[in-house]
């Protein structure tokens, strides 16, 4: 018997299919791949004709954005191809930018130095965020140590 979660797994590799696609044709041409053009065109296949009710469309979307993002920054199937291994270490072949009113993926080499350094900033807050989150769970962990509430026999 199928199990749900091996049925997600199989909607989500059908999705993420689909979406790999449009990037891949988008990437061929496009200087900007924008997520909402991908997943807007990924809804467009699903349902051609407009039938889901609006809120399960706007649902979809937003979920098919998401998957759409991943690709973007994972650029390939396998994430550890999808880094470029460089002079300076690993990095993307495109990063998030605003220019006009949604965000998109930009190549590396044609982001402007505002692009790049607005990036910079955003993956040091992001890691300083996450070593803020892991000090603070550990911190919780010793004190449920000490109070006898955790054991470390697990």
């Amino acid at each position: 018997m199928k199990k749900a979660s091996d049925e997600n797994s199989t909607f989500t590799d059908q999705l993420m299919q689909k979406l790999r696609m449009e990037y891949v044709s988008a990437d061929e041409r496009d200087i900007l791949v924008y997520p909402e053009t991908l997943a807007a065109k990924v809804m467009l296949d699903l349902d051609p004709q407009g039938n889901a009710p609006l809120l399960v469309s706007w649902g979809c979307v937003l979920e098919l954005r998401q998957l759409a993002r991943s690709i973007c920054r994972e650029d390939k199937d396998d994430r550890a191809e999808a880094m470029q291994e460089t002079l300076f270490g690993r990095l993307q072949k495109r990063y998030p930018v605003k220019r006009g009113e949604f965000e998109s993926y930009c190549l590396r080499m044609e982001m402007t130095l505002g692009e790049r350094r607005a990036n910079c900033t955003r993956l040091r807050n992001e890691a300083h965020t996450k070593m803020q989150h892991a000090d603070s769970l550990e911190a919780e962990t010793q004190d449920l140590l000490k109070r006898g509430l955790l054991s470390e026999a697990a």
